[in-house]
């Protein structure tokens, strides 16, 4: 696939989101979220290939392929990490020596489940965020790259599948706004191997434990890095079956502020009309600015 698939929607302008819903319907979210991998990531790079825990990932001249066997397989849990260290807080991520070139957010929430209150402290309901960035480095260093998980649920378990890496924990508070993260880890992973220039694929994902637990709305967080250039940013979100969503709302602020602010720019949404999939994507996102996705969570017709 050459073009870019969200190119059919946003040429558009007299079909709008019933177009984009017609055909977006009529897709699986297993194929839907193969056509999306296949399509936004188009740059050149030498070719190569690699597996990683199962996963297919090729990187060629005409970009980056997610084989279907990524998303047809069910959710993947996150061990619990077995050796990391602690630090009483955490610095913010430093991506000054990196222009990001896509940074892609995957959100299974099929496995998710409400936590009924006797099960709150226990590991209850699982939702696996996989992060796909693409990437160059502009400025040689032997500083690690850090990727932030943080969470207001029960716990969070990292990886990273492309490259070495070491796990820091936070034992103090760690804020979103004024949202407590109380579980948040950085992942260090170890680049000093990637050339200059050149493109990099860095597939990072954690388990998030009791997390998105609110009965009748949600929401879903990025972040464009404050001290770099970001050229696109994509959420695909996969919901449950019999838990799926409506009403979308989405909300873009300065990452130190604490209001949130309706999103006025310009951006692509793809929601599928049977609620199971959403894409969001924003080009050239404001370098330290928070996006977010908040929906309400719908039963599907016939179900209680």
């Amino acid at each position: 696939m050459k073009s870019d698939f969200f190119s059919q929607f946003e040429n558009k302008k007299d079909a709008g989101f019933p177009f984009a819903e017609s055909i977006i319907h009529r897709l699986t979210p297993t194929l839907l979220a193969t056509l999306i991998a296949l399509s936004f990531f188009l740059i050149a790079s030498v070719f190569s290939y690699a597996v990683f825990e199962g996963r297919e990932i090729s990187v060629g001249k005409e970009g980056i392929t997610i084989e279907p066997g990524e998303f047809s397989r069910p959710p993947s849990i996150v061990p619990d990490p077995i050796a990391y260290k602690v630090a009483p807080t955490l610095p913010e991520p430093d991506y000054k020596n990196f222009h990001i070139l896509k940074d892609v957010r995957i959100i299974d929430l099929r496995s998710h489940r409400l936590v009924p209150a006797h099960k709150k402290d226990e590991k209850y309901s699982p939702v696996t965020w996989s992060r796909y960035t693409l990437m160059e480095k502009n400025t040689e260093s032997s500083a690690p790259l850090v990727f932030e998980f943080g969470t207001s649920g029960v716990d969070l378990s990292p990886r990273c599948l492309t490259h070495e890496y070491q796990l820091v924990k936070s034992t103090g508070p760690h804020f979103h706004g004024k949202t407590n993260l109380k579980n948040t880890w950085h992942v260090q992973v170890d680049v000093s191997d990637e050339k200059l220039f050149r493109p990099f694929l860095v597939i990072t994902e954690a388990t998030y434990w009791n997390a998105f637990n609110e009965k009748d709305k949600e929401w879903a967080a990025m972040v464009a890095q404050e001290n770099t250039v970001t050229d696109e940013l994509v959420m695909i979100i996969l919901f449950p079956k019999k838990r799926t969503f409506h009403k979308l709302i989405r909300y873009a602020y300065q990452h130190k502020e604490e209001e949130r602010k309706q999103f006025r720019g310009t951006d692509t949404v793809i929601p599928s009309k049977n609620g199971q999939v959403l894409l969001w994507r924003i080009k050239n996102p404001v370098p330290g600015y928070v996006y977010e996705a908040h929906w309400d969570w719908k039963l599907p017709t016939g179900v209680t």
